[in-house]
């Protein structure tokens, strides 16, 4: 999951992530996705943020998203107070 994310972080290739996320055949652990997909965003920047929000929003319109989304969005919640102090924006 680290890896898909880091190479879709560098490259912007929304095709071949998701191409990456269908191969990986493991939903259980796409929550993990999408945390990684933040917290490396919030680690970088705006283009970042960007890529994220729009990667997790082409995987929920292909359905590639289960439940465990929420799962995902709820770690990130609950690490805030740590995101925060590696990154004072992490709240926002």
């Amino acid at each position: 999951v680290e890896g898909i994310v880091r190479e879709f972080m560098v490259g912007g290739d929304e095709a071949e992530a998701i191409r990456s996320v269908r191969e990986l055949q493991a939903p259980a652990f796409l929550h993990e996705l999408v945390k990684r997909l933040f917290v490396i965003a919030l680690d970088h920047g705006a283009r970042e943020i960007a890529l994220g929000s729009a990667l997790c929003a082409a995987l929920c319109s292909k359905e590639l998203l289960p439940p465990e989304l929420a799962l995902g969005c709820q770690r990130l919640l609950e690490a805030e107070s740590d995101l925060r102090l590696d990154n004072p924006a992490a709240p926002r």
